[in-house]
């Protein structure tokens, strides 16, 4: 893995901008600059309000739509595991006849936290 190494001299010694590996083309910081910069204009120069969601959202396109989906759904997991632990825990506490979960709705609920874990 690329990760280990770097760890290793950066523990050894302070990490320098030779140590890093290069970014892809279409990953540099003047590229994207470029690409959102130009979105601004085409803003300003149509009339409209300059915004930087939409300019994100013309100079990014579906890349920017898709990791924003990816982002609520990972937040949409991290509220949702509490919420499952409280339902397994209140499961043990109260394990009487007629509880409200039957032992295979208890495990599918524990299996579910560990998927979305």
């Amino acid at each position: 893995s690329w990760l280990s190494p770097l760890l290793a001299r950066g523990a050894k010694r302070p990490l320098e901008h030779a140590d890093l590996l290069t970014l892809l083309p279409v990953d540099s910081t003047a590229r994207n600059a470029g690409a959102l910069g130009a979105a601004l204009r085409l803003q300003r120069l149509r009339g409209q309000p300059v915004s930087v969601f939409g300019a994100m959202r013309h100079a990014f396109g579906a890349y920017f739509w898709t990791t924003g989906l990816m982002k609520f759904i990972n937040d949409v997991f991290i509220f949702v595991n509490p919420m499952l632990i409280r339902v397994v825990v209140s499961y043990i506490e109260d394990k009487q006849p007629g509880a409200s979960l039957s032992d295979v709705q208890a495990y599918l609920v524990t299996a579910s936290m560990f998927g979305v874990a």
